[in-house]
């Protein structure tokens, strides 16, 4: 075999990479940083994707050695370069050690109210009882459609639209 088809077959090769996404309470407040920082290090994960991280996202990158782009309360976190970044600082492009580019988005969508509450009758952030998945639709809609647009907004916003692109939160 050549050495130009030996390096086609190694492009081809399938990379893969580890994702974690995290709701870290309050800004770790709740479970405490050293537990966090502990968990993300054990898990492994080549990209972070926080929730309710503020404050704190620094010094949780700066334990673990990771790049870091903060967005509102959400915060993206990788041990791999990050080559790009969305206008809303939403999402990241970045490439793994093989050189293979993609896409990573964290969004924390707003809590209230919540449709599962919502169906089986606990009282909640004054949402409404509801009794059908239609209206449970209908209740998620109104309550995260605005974020959800926001976040397909970045998502077209990549310049490569045909990066593998990984969206958690």
């Amino acid at each position: 075999m050549s050495e130009q088809a030996m390096a086609k077959v190694d492009d081809d090769k399938p990379e893969h990479i580890k994702v974690l996404t995290f709701n870290i309470a309050l800004d770790g407040t709740v479970g405490g940083l050293p537990g966090i920082i502990d968990l993300i290090r054990k898990s492994d994960a080549d990209v972070v994707g926080l929730q309710e991280s503020e404050a704190n996202t620094q010094k949780i990158a700066d334990a673990l050695g990771y790049n870091v782009v903060h967005h509102g309360d959400t915060a993206i976190m990788t041990r791999f370069p990050i080559d790009d970044v969305t206008p809303e600082k939403g999402g990241i492009v970045t490439h793994t050690p093989g050189g293979k580019q993609f896409a990573f988005f964290d969004e924390h969508l707003y809590f209230a109210p919540y449709q599962p509450y919502q169906l089986i009758g606990i009282p909640y952030q004054n949402g409404k009882f509801i009794k059908t998945e239609a209206e449970a639709v209908d209740e998620a809609k109104k309550a995260r459609w605005t974020d959800v647009e926001s976040a397909m907004k970045e998502v077209k916003a990549l310049k490569d639209q045909n990066l593998p692109t990984v969206v958690v939160g």
